[in-house]
């Protein structure tokens, strides 16, 4: 499973889709829809999240907690009260605004036929069985401890030390007097890259209210390269676990279309406050 879409299509033992219709009164063909047309505003929600410092750090904790495994594998689980719950948990931290969430069940809806109601009960089952599919996903590639240790250097505010080794290649990304954007990412960072992503962390944190100029988290005073930043784990393996990480939060669908084809920007504009 490398995406959002195909954990969608193989959680509860690849019987999500029939078990969503179910759940919700429509035909599987109809789930099928509703799951396409709201996994590039989730995909869009879940990259920024983890572009940005404080929000990366909120991320991975949500993540580490393991919370929306159980929706991920049993149906029954997923129909349950608490579910939705957590999986609108999972959609304000994502989003911050019910405008968003509001913003998304309309366009979906628009582009399936699918009542706005529906798919906006919808929308906190399908997030936390996406959640529990990104966990499950991440241990069995190995990288479950991971989550753990980096929410924990979340926790201690020691994220910005661990990128910067990743980003920089065992160096200061950022030097005295270096633009932050000038810091060089590893392969593969286009958008929605990693690069991109870390890149956006470390930027965000040297330009933060309070912070001195090129005082970015791990200016100044680079590590030695390849000594680990978290304790058990070297920089390789954790930036292999952020690209798997990364790749998994891609849609996995083509590009929406008509109706829907502006909700990135919709998005981008009600979490930067623009949209109440």
């Amino acid at each position: 499973m490398f995406n959002l879409y195909e954990i969608l299509r193989n959680a509860q033992g690849g019987h999500a889709l029939d078990n969503l219709a179910t759940q919700f009164d429509i035909t599987a063909e109809e789930a099928d829809a509703a799951v396409r047309a709201v996994v590039p505003a989730l995909s869009a929600g879940f990259l920024k999240q983890a572009s940005e410092p404080h929000a990366f750090g909120s991320f991975i904790g949500a993540l580490e907690e393991g919370k929306h495994l159980a929706a991920f594998t049993d149906p029954a689980a997923a129909q349950a009260t608490a579910t939705a719950q957590k999986g609108g948990d999972i959609l304000s931290l994502i989003l911050g605004s019910h405008n968003a969430r509001e913003e998304i069940a309309l366009r979906a809806s628009s582009a399936t036929g699918i009542s706005q109601d529906t798919l906006a009960n919808m929308l906190p089952v399908i997030a936390s069985m996406i959640f529990g599919g990104l966990v499950k996903s991440m241990e069995n590639q190995g990288f479950g401890a991971i989550l753990g240790q980096l929410a924990n250097a979340a926790g201690q505010g020691g994220l910005g030390p661990i990128l910067g080794q990743i980003l920089g290649g065992g160096r200061s990304p950022m030097g005295p007097g270096e633009p932050p954007s000038a810091a060089p990412g590893p392969a593969g960072g286009g958008q929605g890259g990693l690069g991109g992503i870390l890149s956006s962390i470390l930027r965000n944190l040297t330009n933060r209210p309070g912070a001195a100029p090129g005082a970015g988290p791990a200016a100044g005073s680079a590590a030695p390269s390849g000594s680990p930043q978290v304790p058990g784990f070297d920089a390789a393996s954790i930036q292999a676990g952020l690209e798997a990480l990364t790749k998994m939060l891609q849609p996995g669908t083509p590009p929406p279309t008509g109706p829907q084809s502006g909700i990135s920007a919709e998005i981008d504009q009600i979490m930067g406050g623009k949209r109440h």
